[in-house]
């Protein structure tokens, strides 16, 4: 009978893992893409083209290496992004399987599943864990980091060579993070179980230094002999910068999201830290030892700490928060069974626990299913089916269409920025539309971020198929006009409500008759129209496609939507 409970439990926690597994892939591909996803794709693509030098390129060479492959062969925009996020979909679930590493189980014991399922039903992992974000890459490197300090009671000379080595690493992909790894690998030098009298502190700290220079050095070649040294120099002076002045705001609906979404969690984390200070104050001699959760907790006070420090503590930070909330859970379980040996859990107990734990993470994971990207991905098809890649542009401020080049060096549009473009330390968006017109723009949250001067170009210049989606053209009034075309190309000629193609009108175009609703090359200048009745003309950008686009309505708002 125990072996058939066992087998069952088993084959629920293999179930259980499995149908986790499907959801996210469902997830990665169908979820509403995020503006820093797009920043991060874009500047792959650029990375992959060599263009670093021509538009503003952040992001580690860690991040864009694997991303740039991917948008070097994929052919659509589209395609990129699903595979950027089925990549991080690999990331996802390789951070969810260090969790438990780090908690001190073995993976080939029981443990250790029931631990990954437990880790792998924390909500706010779903809400950004798979996210094309370095954050993501961050918590690899910082799991490894841990599991290298913990395994330092065994061989301490690797792990600090492996900890020197993840250090540089850590650097190379964020600014943030030396908040950990600085502060970690002293309370390393200074920890007693780690070193245990074997190795001297001058020793090990030289082995970290030789790790942590020679990784260092190589990891600036990579970056010259790819030519991604300038970005990731300027990359690193606007970190700075951002650190130093940014306008701080507040962590708390960071935390009452996380309180909403992983009470348990909290709760558990908390009772931690009262279990760590009950068995101090009975055994303070035996309080430290190799499966001591004070080394977790402190890692634990030290993330909260780096959230804490961060000027724009915004939701998808708990991504370094919430695995240092679950690292020191096991630990603290053994310590918490010394302490009360006859301790026993209630079948009430336990249906409680789960309740508290499987409710709030079904709920905020199944309303992902409602935010899909199906219209962005319908824009960026759009997008390109309208422009010619090695001729036309495409504008959104962000990066969706990355198939596509944009208007200037500084391509999307970002609070580290606009200050500095209203001050005219950098062009506006009708300076670099002016220079290089783009023929689509995609509004969204952030266009809304224009001047007067900036919107009254577009105005001047481009026509809506829909409220996010703006094409070049302009709609004259009745009887026709002068028209400024900024851009050459492909234009469809259509007299403004009229009822079809196929109609007897016609338009005149530079004293030329066109039938209505027929496709002209038209050179950039001025140009001069007439209707033959008198109607109002629609010039309208159709680049390379035949026939003209047709959009549902939409909301530019909605586009993006960051804090669902």
């Amino acid at each position: 009978m125990a072996d058939h409970r066992k087998l069952l439990a088993q084959a629920l926690c293999a179930t259980s893992l499995a149908g986790l597994v499907f959801l996210s892939v469902h997830l990665a591909a169908s979820r509403i893409y995020q503006v820093d996803e797009a920043q991060n794709v874009f500047s792959a693509r650029l990375a992959a083209l060599g263009s670093s030098g021509e538009f503003y390129t952040n992001g580690s060479l860690i991040l864009l290496g694997p991303l740039s492959w991917i948008t070097r062969w994929a052919q659509s925009s589209v395609a990129m992004f699903t595979l950027s996020r089925l990549l991080f979909t690999v990331v996802f679930w390789t951070n969810l399987a260090l969790i438990p590493m780090a908690m001190g189980f073995r993976v080939r014991r029981s443990g250790y599943w029931w631990a990954l399922l437990g880790t792998a039903t924390v909500a706010p992992l779903w809400d950004y864990g798979f996210e094309v974000r370095h954050d993501n890459v961050m918590l690899t490197l910082l799991l490894l980091f841990w599991i290298a300090v913990r395994s330092g009671v065994r061989h301490p000379r690797t792990a600090f060579a492996v900890m020197g080595v993840l250090a540089a690493t850590l650097q190379a992909v964020a600014f943030k993070s030396f908040l950990y790894w600085v502060p970690v690998t002293l309370g390393a030098l200074a920890f007693p179980p780690i070193l245990e009298g074997r190795w001297r502190r001058a020793r090990l700290a030289a082995v970290w230094l030789s790790a942590f220079a020679i990784w260092a050095a190589t990891l600036a070649g990579v970056y010259l002999g790819s030519g991604l040294w300038d970005s990731f120099r300027e990359g690193l002076g606007v970190a700075l910068s951002f650190s130093q002045n940014a306008v701080r705001l507040s962590p708390r609906d960071t935390l009452v999201r996380l309180l909403g979404q992983a009470p348990l969690l909290v709760a558990l984390s908390a009772a931690s830290f009262v279990v760590v200070w009950v068995g101090w104050r009975r055994r303070a001699a035996e309080a430290i030892d190799r499966e001591s959760p004070v080394p977790d907790l402190l890692l634990l006070v030290l993330a909260f700490g780096a959230l804490l420090a961060n000027p724009t503590p915004y939701p998808y930070n708990l991504v370094l928060l919430v695995p240092f909330m679950i690292v020191p859970l096991r630990r603290a379980g053994i310590r918490l069974r010394s302490l009360a040996p006859r301790l026993s859990t209630s079948a009430p107990l336990v249906a409680l626990l789960v309740t508290c734990h499987l409710t709030p993470f079904i709920r905020p994971v199944l309303r992902h299913l409602e935010w899909t990207n199906e219209r962005q991905q319908e824009l960026m098809r759009l997008a390109e089916s309208l422009t010619d890649p090695s001729r036309d542009r495409v504008f959104d401020g962000i990066g969706l269409v990355p198939t596509r080049a944009s208007i200037g060096r500084f391509w999307f549009l970002h609070t580290l920025f606009m200050d500095r473009v209203r001050s005219g330390a950098m062009p506006s968006p009708a300076a670099m539309l002016a220079a290089h017109p783009a023929s689509v723009i995609i509004r969204s949250y952030r266009t809304d971020w224009f001047s007067p001067t900036d919107v009254a170009f577009v105005n001047a210049h481009y026509v809506g198929l829909s409220d996010e989606f703006l094409v070049l053209g302009k709609v004259l009034p009745p009887g026709g006009g002068r028209w400024e075309c900024i851009h050459p190309g492909s234009y469809a000629l259509l007299l403004h409500g009229a009822a079809s193609p196929g109609s007897d009108l016609g338009v005149l175009l530079d004293g030329r008759d066109h039938p209505f609703g027929s496709r002209q090359w038209i050179e950039k200048g001025t140009h001069e129209l007439q209707s033959s009745q008198g109607s109002s003309i629609l010039v309208l950008w159709t680049g390379p496609r035949s026939t003209l686009p047709v959009l549902k309505p939409g909301d530019h708002r909605m586009l993006f939507y960051n804090w669902y």
